[in-house]
């Protein structure tokens, strides 16, 4: 697995030897336009990477996934620690040199100079039959109900995160959408690829504390979990355990890992109702002729502003107008949106949302977090807060009705 380094306009690249010539010809000139490149599928988009399926043209896919800078706390992690693309690089070919089942990265590649508002991309060999394990569970038919096929998948799926625990592996984030299954290897001891080697790194063997955490994460995300849990924990344990110690058999049984994913899961619901206040991938915080404005990401700012120009919203907005709540119905489906406006003292929009939340935020927010507990109910669309000239001490909440 020899590589070669080789530098392509204000990319310079680290490349295996042998997918030197396909990335010449298919990436590295285009690596900036994936978006419009005429090989490359676009998988997914967040706020920190964009990750694309590229064919190559000689039989053989990669993913190729692009990292965005983002952020003071980011750059600095990138300082201290150096760019995520290259720690997931190394992290990728330390596993892949030690036999264990992680996804392989054969190239990387790190702008030089300026900011090109990209902190690297990652090129990691695509398997044709791979898919996440949750598709894996549908697509084979084992979302059904329990059955033998089932047990004995779950059962390599325990030994698989043992050898893994058992090298030093820690991996922060192991879910079911980090646990890729080769559905044309499931006779193999263990078609599993794990992905998303940034959160990865080895080390001493990892403590019963880490695996008890680990372990629950990765079956509370499975499919198998609300109608199965019972069957897929003990199968699970019963290959994990197999040479355990009475101490690991203790403490790793099945009413501590029901009680870790309940932990988890309540973590989870906080964290998540908190995303609509700061950027994330499904919301934006912009500001904007005066507002600060918190939206969801497919309701986009200009659509946000055009509604404030809606005569019932803008009669509300009236210096004169007190507490307000208007009805709008918006976009080719009909849909309702409720706007309240609130007027407070000039100061409040200044405070940080820690100190104390304007009440048109503070509604967003609520709207958001009962939607996160509930798994339904009204959207939380967008929260503004004046911040300059006459619209300073008002805010706005922008909830569908």
């Amino acid at each position: 697995m020899e590589c070669e380094n080789v530098a392509i306009g204000n990319v310079a690249w680290r490349v295996e030897g042998g997918w030197l010539a396909p990335l010449r010809a298919n990436l590295f000139a285009s690596v900036g336009a994936l978006d419009a490149h005429a090989a490359a599928r676009l998988i997914k988009r967040t706020v920190v990477r964009n990750v694309y399926r590229l064919e190559l043209g000689d039989g053989r896919e990669a993913i190729v996934k692009v990292y965005h800078q983002r952020g003071v706390r980011r750059r600095l992690k990138g300082l201290a620690f150096g760019p995520t693309p290259l720690r997931e690089w190394k992290t990728s070919r330390r596993l892949v040199a030690m036999g264990l089942p992680a996804s392989r990265a054969v190239a990387v590649g790190i702008p030089r100079g300026g900011s090109s508002g990209v902190e690297g991309y990652l090129v990691v060999e695509a398997a044709a039959s791979a898919v996440e394990l949750n598709e894996g569970v549908v697509a084979l038919g084992l979302a059904k109900g329990w059955s033998a096929e089932t047990a004995t998948l779950v059962g390599k799926l325990g030994r698989m995160v043992r050898r893994l625990h058992d090298r030093g592996v820690w991996h922060r984030d192991l879910h079911c959408g980090n646990v890729l299954v080769r559905t044309d290897a499931l006779g193999e001891e263990c078609p599993f690829v794990v992905v998303d080697l940034h959160r990865m790194w080895v080390g001493p063997r990892p403590g019963v504390g880490h695996r008890l955490s680990s372990i629950s994460l990765l079956l509370r995300t499975c499919l198998l979990w609300r109608k199965e849990r019972q069957r897929l924990v003990e199968a699970f344990l019963g290959a994990y355990l197999v040479d355990g110690s009475a101490r690991e058999r203790a403490i790793l049984c099945a009413e501590a890992i029901v009680a870790e994913a309940d932990r988890q899961r309540r973590s989870r619901i906080r964290s998540r109702a908190k995303r609509c206040l700061r950027d994330s991938s499904r919301f934006a915080v912009e500001a904007t002729e005066g507002w600060r404005v918190f939206h969801r990401r497919d309701c986009p700012l200009e659509a946000i502003l055009a509604l404030l120009g809606e005569p019932a919203v803008a009669a509300l907005l009236d210096r004169r107008a007190r507490l307000g709540v208007e009805r709008v119905r918006r976009g080719r489906d009909g849909r309702v949106l409720e706007v309240r406006v609130y007027r407070e003292g000039a100061a409040v929009g200044l405070l940080p949302l820690w100190v104390r939340r304007p009440p048109g935020v503070a509604r967003y927010a609520s709207a958001h977090r009962r939607a996160v507990e509930s798994g339904g109910g009204s959207r939380a669309v967008a929260a503004l807060v004046g911040i300059k000239g006459e619209m300073r001490g008002v805010s706005v909440s922008v909830v569908e009705a």
